[in-house]
């Protein structure tokens, strides 16, 4: 029987029309895992901010559907869909970064394809040498894309990305129970110890802002 299959493609956030697609992804992030929003557009006007000031990249990425014929049918869908937890795209499928469509001037989507992932690089400057260090701080797919191999080609174009912009080192963070989320990123060679073969590492933070508890009065 002939079927569906898809690529991926990957595009860097530069119009606004890209922005509010952005926007959108990050809204559903949250609201998704019941965290606070401060709804899509004022996300996306953040998300324009950001990229203005040459801080942050944002991707948006996709899939292209094919048809597959009666011959390939059969082997077109390889997706590794046992792990796919409720959070990243864990599908062990061919290397689909390769066939990615990372064009910069695509936009929110590709012909009738929209944007279903969004990805957020943030740059610092590294204390121990004159490039600039990665944070990945959003790496997200739309549930029902997910299974795929999207999250993959999404993440390497990320890591691309950061090369390109001359960065010599890339951190982020998932929770323990996101186990689709740490075997997509210790797949692709991220590490959760202090350097290779160090002892395990651990991720802390603290809200500042207002209304936060003060941690010296508890």
């Amino acid at each position: 029987m002939p079927g569906r299959s898809s690529s991926p493609w990957v595009a860097l956030v530069v119009t606004p029309e890209q922005q509010a697609a952005a926007g959108r992804l990050l809204h559903d992030f949250n609201t998704e895992y019941d965290d606070p929003t401060p709804g899509a557009a004022a996300l996306a006007a953040r998300v324009a901010e950001l990229v203005d000031a040459g801080s942050t990249d944002v991707l948006l990425a996709g899939t292209i559907g094919t048809t597959v014929t009666a011959d390939t049918a059969d082997t077109a869908d390889t997706a590794d869909t046992a792990d796919t937890a409720d959070t990243a795209d864990t599908a062990d499928t061919a290397d689909t970064a390769d066939t990615a469509d990372t064009a910069d001037t695509a936009g929110a989507h590709h012909g009738d394809a929209p944007a279903v992932a969004v990805a957020v690089l943030r740059y610092r400057p590294s204390l121990w040498s004159t490039a600039e260090e990665c944070y990945l701080a959003e790496l997200y797919v739309a549930p029902d894309r997910r299974g795929a191999g999207l999250g993959r080609a999404l993440l390497r174009a990320a890591l691309d990305r950061a090369r390109e912009r001359g960065c010599d080192y890339v951190d982020l963070a998932t929770s323990e129970d996101d186990v689709a989320a740490r075997h997509l990123y210790e797949a692709e060679g991220f590490r959760r110890t202090e350097g290779a073969g160090g002892p395990l590492t651990f991720h802390y933070e603290l809200d500042l802002g207002p209304g936060a508890s003060d941690p010296a009065s508890c």
